[in-house]
């Protein structure tokens, strides 16, 4: 573990907090790149990264005082505004971001599949690097175990898996395949699906070997409920990104699927 990547006087710049700053970032830069590509001017990503940066680390808090810090939070309110080290979820920032995405992308008239597809390898990519942020904190760790590569965290007195490793690879690996997959698509929203569903696939799967996230229901935490709702919602849409027919058109030039210019 090395929460506290650097000090300047009284001053901690802790190691989640600054990869967290570089996922962002990354995410940004990519989707910027993409756009131009798209047709949609850079300025447009610009400003619906900064939205979807606060709406995440919004969501995300949210939901780990929600779900996993209430009481505290409600005995020591100051509790809420502590991000130093931890204290988010991922799947809270994913759906605020989402709805943030949507709602601005909507107000701008640019085609929403296409703003998904533009944001979603960035999204895995910084999932890849925040989860090495974790593992420094020592946060979203795994049920004891005994593999030959089981790690030993300062805090806990088991040798754990390294869920975070785990995750981290897995959606480095979804980035590759999406970056891969982009230019082949023959409609946009297919590399969003595509990205929901082997997330929430591999995150479900993942959980099991979680030590830090309790029951929520039928035995499943909460992370797994949420990725079986996902699944739930986006498999059946599949049918449509990938077979239904447009009347002949395709993604590129249905009116409502162009990827438009930003009205900003």
């Amino acid at each position: 573990m090395h929460p506290v990547l650097l000090r300047i006087g009284p001053i901690n710049l802790y190691t989640y907090g600054a990869l967290l700053a570089v996922a962002f970032l990354m995410g940004i830069y990519l989707a910027m790149r993409a756009a131009e590509r798209e047709g949609i001017k850079t300025e447009f990503v610009a400003d619906l990264g900064i939205l979807v940066m606060l709406s995440a680390i919004v969501g995300a808090r949210l939901f780990y005082v929600v779900f996993y810090d209430f009481q505290n939070t409600l005995e020591n309110p100051g509790q809420l505004f502590k991000l130093q080290q931890t204290g988010l979820v991922f799947y809270g920032g994913l759906i605020f971001a989402a709805v943030a995405g949507v709602v601005f992308s909507k107000l701008k008239g640019v085609s929403i599949p296409v703003v998904m597809d533009i944001a979603v390898p960035g999204i895995a990519l910084g999932q890849s690097i925040g989860r090495i942020g974790c593992f420094m904190s020592g946060c979203c760790y795994g049920a004891p175990t005994w593999v030959s590569w089981a790690v030993k965290f300062p805090h806990l007195d088991q040798l754990r898996h390294p869920t975070q490793i785990y995750e981290s690879l897995v959606t480095f690996g979804i980035f590759l395949a999406l970056i891969r997959f982009r230019g082949r698509k023959t409609r946009p929203g297919q590399v969003a699906w595509l990205y929901v569903v082997m997330y929430a696939a591999t995150r479900f799967a993942i959980e099991f070997v979680r030590g830090d996230n309790p029951q929520a229901l039928f035995g499943l935490t909460v992370s797994q409920v949420i990725s079986l709702l996902a699944l739930i919602a986006v498999l059946p849409l599949g049918y449509f990104i990938w077979f239904a027919r447009d009347g002949g058109r395709s993604g590129a030039d249905a009116p409502e699927e162009s990827g438009g210019r930003a009205d900003a």
